[in-house]
């Protein structure tokens, strides 16, 4: 027994070197314990919910991921910048932006929000709805999740992950907890969107109340932070926008074009298979600042690339060998057999998915170093995608393998920017 501890103490003191590796383990367990509740929310809800309420619901979370990308812009615009601040020894410089993102973000939900509600028929329309009331619920949930993104970029900034981690467990934890009460209610549909608003109110100021310490630095109102915030956020917005549509337009297409049995049976598919894409969130999370204070203080960071590669290689792979050649029981056992339809598209869905997760820590890396070809080259793929579903939706098959050459381009294209950008960096380092 005696000899195992210097293995041990040698294995802490190695993953203290490298800190990617042990802020990610961290984040890890964070993450994977939120994707177990969220992945219960998905199987509970699909077992709980007929299989039209099931394709209705996740195309309308669909349509609120898409219509939240600027929101996710400030989480990786604060995740950088506070970083930056940080590094820089500028807390009251950090403490004003986050202030200013709150305002603005809340100002953005709050008119998109108001858009939609006094057009509810518009989207009710493109989606097959029955009725528009779960439009408004949508609506309410969009503004609910507003202040989320602001939170998680601060506590990325300050690399935060402990608490970071804690919040992603907590929050899909009442979200189930909701709708399961809601579902045993009888309150179906409406009432799980419902959960989704009240769950998210609550981790909002659950975590503002954790991190409101921070503000006691003070405020430090700066002209140039405003002046150069669109410089610096346009390739945000367009990469993550760009991202969204190419991870989520199916789920909208497919309640578009087929059937709202067929719609259930892809999105069942759709949640299973797209886990591959999530298992690397963690590697995202602090991928992203721990990159920005690397070009702040104009350091090379293609090794946390690498890394982050070679572990998205390893948990998203993993995950895919299992669906690939097991997705009847997996199906049946999560599912059950109302959905056993969908273990026909899942091998097709797995191959299509799997360059997704490699796009989004190569999007990750290249924003965070600030290419601006990155988000350019997100949009090629979303633009080639949504024409190839416009040429090619015969079947869900055809879509399915639309997304799977124009993600592997896309993907191969990141790569390609991130080395280049790299190379580059290392000769003028070389040349000064």
């Amino acid at each position: 027994m005696p000899s195992l501890l210097p293995k041990g103490a040698a294995l802490w003191d190695r993953l203290q070197s490298s800190p990617l590796i042990l802020r990610t383990g961290i984040l890890f367990v964070g993450t994977m314990g939120g994707n177990v509740f969220s992945y219960l929310f998905q199987l509970v809800t699909g077992r709980l919910m007929s299989v039209s309420d099931y394709g209705t619901m996740n195309a309308l979370v669909a349509v609120m991921a898409i219509g939240s990308v600027p929101l996710v812009t400030v989480t990786n615009y604060l995740a950088k910048k506070v970083s930056h601040h940080l590094a820089l020894e500028e807390p009251a410089l950090a403490n004003q932006l986050i202030l200013t993102s709150y305002k603005w973000v809340l100002r953005a939900a709050l008119g998109v929000a108001l858009v939609v509600a006094v057009f509810p028929h518009v989207l009710g329309d493109i989606l097959q709805l029955p009725s528009v009331v779960p439009v408004f619920f949508l609506c309410a949930a969009f503004v609910a999740n507003a202040a989320i993104p602001v939170n998680i970029g601060l506590l990325q900034g300050l690399h935060r992950f402990g608490l970071l981690s804690f919040f992603s467990v907590g929050y899909p934890a009442l979200k189930l907890l909701l709708a399961v009460l809601a579902l045993y209610l009888g309150w179906e549909l409406n009432g799980v969107m419902g959960a989704i608003t009240v769950s998210a109110l609550v981790a909002v100021v659950a975590t503002f109340l954790l991190i409101r310490p921070v503000f006691a630095a003070g405020f430090a109102p700066t002209d140039q932070e405003v002046r150069h915030v669109w410089v610096e956020l346009w390739p945000l917005f367009l990469g993550n926008t760009a991202f969204s549509l190419i991870s989520q337009l199916d789920m909208v297409l497919v309640k578009s074009l087929f059937d709202p049995h067929q719609a259930g049976i892809y999105s069942s598919a759709a949640i299973l298979s797209k886990a591959l894409m999530y298992l690397p969130g963690a590697l995202v999370m602090s991928l992203f600042p721990m990159v920005a204070a690397s070009k702040a203080k104009q350091e090379s960071s293609f090794h946390l690339l690498l890394k982050a590669l070679g572990l998205t290689l390893l948990l998203s792979g993993s995950g895919a060998v299992v669906l690939y050649f097991f997705p009847e029981w997996v199906v049946g056992f999560l599912f059950g057999n109302k959905f056993l339809e969908a273990t026909s598209l899942i091998p097709t869905f797995v191959v299509a998915i799997l360059p997704v997760a490699f796009l989004m820590v190569l999007m990750t890396y290249n924003l965070a170093w600030g290419g601006r070809l990155a988000a350019p080259i997100l949009a090629l793929g979303a633009g080639v995608q949504a024409l190839g579903f416009y040429l090619f939706h015969e079947s869900l098959a055809q879509v399915l393998w639309v997304m799977f050459f124009v993600n592997l381009g896309t993907a191969g294209l990141s790569l390609g920017l991130a080395y280049l950008t790299d190379r580059i960096h290392r000769q003028d380092q070389a040349r000064n």
